[in-house]
């Protein structure tokens, strides 16, 4: 909270500024006020780019020369590369407009504008400017990541609590999943009813299936037939199985492959029993 709040004191400041910094230089000199300001613009907008171009050099010259690309991080370079796409024309676009803009006449007018077009700027430099920051992988991603997978991942089951419930203690009396600690068995018990009846995925899969992909394919299958937009993805979300790189992909291959050879998985009528509710 008293992050947020100091991010927002931060930006009032820099705006009134801003207002302030606009207002009297506009009276005093607008030549010289649109020079001072559009140089400026452009030292920024040129540090970022060559900021950007300079950290991807070895790396862009390393894989055009066939050799080995050490260091990069998809999971960092992808957001920091997105913020430059979305926000960088944003402020070659300000600079133009700043640039070709003419004296208004009237100071309200000149200075309610120009005000505008450094302000997209500025706020373009600073979300930028957070790819380098040392947050950007600890708090900016995992946030953003969080409110996308917030909005995408939602899916629905017609199961009740209660057969979630027989669902969870049947997988664990098939040894389907395995826990030594009661208390801990208890607190996944109560976690895997809890995603169900939400339809929230997790962000990583919070229980180990002890099966292997076909199976874990199959378990998906009797699961997505009483869901709706209940996808492996999201299934695997939940879940993870003795394959620890599992994809939809890998999962999907592998049972197909399992059903040309065998016609289905290994124990296929334990996972059936899984669904079984007494009454």
């Amino acid at each position: 909270m008293k992050k947020a709040s100091y991010q927002i004191g931060k930006f009032i400041a820099v705006f009134l500024g801003l207002l302030l910094y606009t207002f009297f230089f506009i009276q005093h000199d607008y030549p010289l006020f649109r020079l001072v300001t559009g140089t400026a613009m452009i030292i920024l907008s040129s540090y970022l780019i060559i900021r950007l171009l300079y950290h991807y050099f070895i790396w862009y010259t390393s894989f055009m020369f066939n050799e080995r690309v050490v260091g990069f991080d998809k999971k960092v370079e992808r957001p920091r590369i997105y913020l430059y796409s979305v926000f960088f024309p944003v402020m070659v676009a300000m600079v133009f407009v700043f640039l070709g803009q003419n004296n208004f006449g009237e100071v309200f007018s000149t200075m309610f504008f120009s005000t505008l077009w450094i302000g997209l700027f500025f706020v373009s430099y600073l979300i930028i400017n957070l790819a380098w920051d040392d947050s950007f992988s600890d708090r900016f991603i995992p946030n953003v990541t969080r409110m996308i997978a917030s909005r995408n991942t939602g899916f629905k089951t017609s199961f009740t609590p209660e057969q979630l419930a027989i669902i969870f203690d049947n997988l664990v009396e098939y040894e389907f999943l395995e826990f030594i600690d009661e208390d801990l068995r208890m607190e996944k018990r109560q976690r895997f009813v809890e995603i169900f009846k939400r339809g929230r995925p997790p962000l990583t899969p919070e229980f180990k299936l002890l099966m292997n992909n076909p199976q874990t394919h199959y378990l998906h299958q009797k699961i997505e037939k009483q869901s709706k937009d209940f996808s492996l993805e999201k299934f695997l979300r939940i879940f993870s199985n003795n394959n620890e790189s599992a994809t939809s992909k890998s999962v999907l291959s592998s049972a197909s492959k399992a059903k040309r050879i065998t016609q289905g998985p290994k124990r296929q009528k334990d996972i059936d029993a899984v669904f079984h509710f007494k009454g």
